[in-house]
């Protein structure tokens, strides 16, 4: 009897904040659940809700079409489960024109065509509304969910007027930037689509990681960086990389300025110490996001139903919220 391999998903979280009109008085709460029902009255008469994040970028960047395939509210509106779908460029040209978009997305012969993206937003638990989402290498994230969701109400819902996110996080990224006193390595990964976004003067770092792409035919661009470790030979502790504390401060300063930038990375290591501590830690921010790990799969390594999804989701969540711990914790 073959052996059985569990596959885990893992998800992360992020509160939601939004900006409300002067004349509402609507709590952020509400007011992100009234976006999902205004919409879902919109909707009803088109589900052909597509949207390209990359719509007006320089030519030749891939497409970024997005489509929230469903949403699901619970009873007494408390929580929001559904699902966001990427299009991939080989998707049937006719999937622009036709009102079926979802219908179509659902056959299997089309499953090919999209990476989707599972989540739930609570508007019940403290002040703010707070996401659990799936993390999708190749998938829709947390980032085009939110952009997804400003398109929403840009459209004759007209509940707020601007959206953003914070992602729940392990590690006080602020602290960090004022007290790390030394690095000794540094790894950086991040798609190309993602790298063309990015400012030349973002971080010391992206002319080198733009200039790798230039020449890479992978999807994805890598830069590692090793200091080395070397000890003063009167004490014990490590001479400090002046040039390697001025890469990667203004990295943690560029995470400060705004949390999506976190996930305009993919992959963001680096081996340091902090001010009056000899330990040498580790801060890998794929595992600093707050995860939860779920097993979505039946013992075949087929996806079991939509139904069984959100049970195993909601447990989960529900724990989170209450306990704000999680079911996995990174060993780094």
């Amino acid at each position: 009897m073959p052996e059985t391999i569990e596959k885990f998903t893992d998800f992360h979280y992020c509160t939601i904040t939004l900006d409300g009109y002067s004349s509402e008085e609507l709590s952020q709460k509400k007011m992100l659940r009234a976006v999902f029902q205004e919409w879902r009255s919109i909707k009803a008469k088109s589900e052909n809700f597509i949207f390209d994040r990359h719509k007006g970028w320089k030519a030749g960047t891939p497409k970024r079409r997005l489509l929230i395939t469903s949403d699901r509210l619970s009873k007494k509106g408390k929580r929001c489960y559904g699902k966001i779908a990427l299009i991939n460029e080989k998707a049937p040209q006719f999937w622009s024109k036709t009102d079926n978009i979802v219908e179509e997305i659902e056959k299997e012969k089309n499953r090919e065509f999209i990476q989707s993206s599972n989540f739930v937003i609570d508007f019940e638990s403290g002040d703010y509304p707070i996401c659990m989402f799936e993390y999708n290498h190749i998938g829709p994230r947390i980032p085009d969910f939110i952009w997804y969701l400003r398109q929403l109400i840009k459209l004759p819902v007209k509940v707020a007027s601007g959206i953003k996110h914070a992602l729940h996080t392990n590690t006080d990224i602020i602290g960090l930037e004022k007290s790390i006193r030394n690095v000794f390595r540094l790894d950086v990964q991040i798609q190309h689509s993602n790298l063309a976004a990015l400012k030349d003067n973002d971080f010391k770092i992206i002319s080198a990681l733009k200039s790798i792409s230039s020449e890479s035919p992978f999807q994805d661009v890598q830069l590692n960086l090793n200091f080395g470790m070397v000890k003063n030979k009167n004490t014990s502790e490590y001479k400090r990389n002046i040039r390697a504390l001025d890469l990667v401060r203004p990295m943690l300063h560029w995470f400060n300025q705004d949390e999506k930038n976190i996930d305009k990375l993919d992959s963001f290591k680096v081996r340091y110490q902090v001010d009056n501590d000899t330990e040498v830690y580790l801060l890998e921010f794929i595992d600093n996001k707050t995860t939860s790990r779920l097993n979505l799969e039946s013992d075949s390594g087929a996806t079991k139903d939509a139904q069984y999804t959100m049970e195993v989701m909601g447990e989960e969540f529900s724990s989170y919220l209450k306990t704000k711990k999680t079911n996995y914790q990174p060993v780094v």
